[in-house]
């Protein structure tokens, strides 16, 4: 319960509040894959809003993992999961755009994680 708390704290403390919320199901969901945590923490640390599905790939290889495999499960699996939760949009040129809720997602993420160490 002390976890919970903590996290609502964290959350709400924060200014940049997106217009729309995600459920704590799909924040969760979003979290659980550890490429897809790489991918969140690379959009929300990028210093823009727009990318496209390349560079993050690039970004995913510098840290080791196989480009081409990053490309594939970007493209295929992790943005359209995460544009379904609505934290980006996800074009069909690959161009991808993040919205609020993505740093809402990270945020928490944080909290959680600073909360555990």
């Amino acid at each position: 319960m002390q976890l919970l708390n903590t996290l609502r704290n964290g959350i709400n403390t924060k200014s940049n509040r997106p217009t729309k919320t995600i459920s704590p199901s799909d924040a969760y969901s979003l979290l659980q894959n550890e490429r897809r945590r790489l991918i969140i923490e690379f959009l929300a640390t990028m210093g823009g809003t727009e990318t496209d599905a390349a560079t993050i790939a690039d970004h995913l290889a510098e840290l080791g993992d196989d480009r081409n495999s990053s490309y594939i499960s970007c493209i295929q699996q992790h943005l359209p999961r995460m544009a379904k939760s609505g934290v980006i949009e996800f074009t069909e040129s690959k161009e991808v755009t993040v919205c609020p809720e993505l740093q809402a997602v990270w945020e928490a993420h944080q909290v959680v994680e600073k909360s555990l160490e």
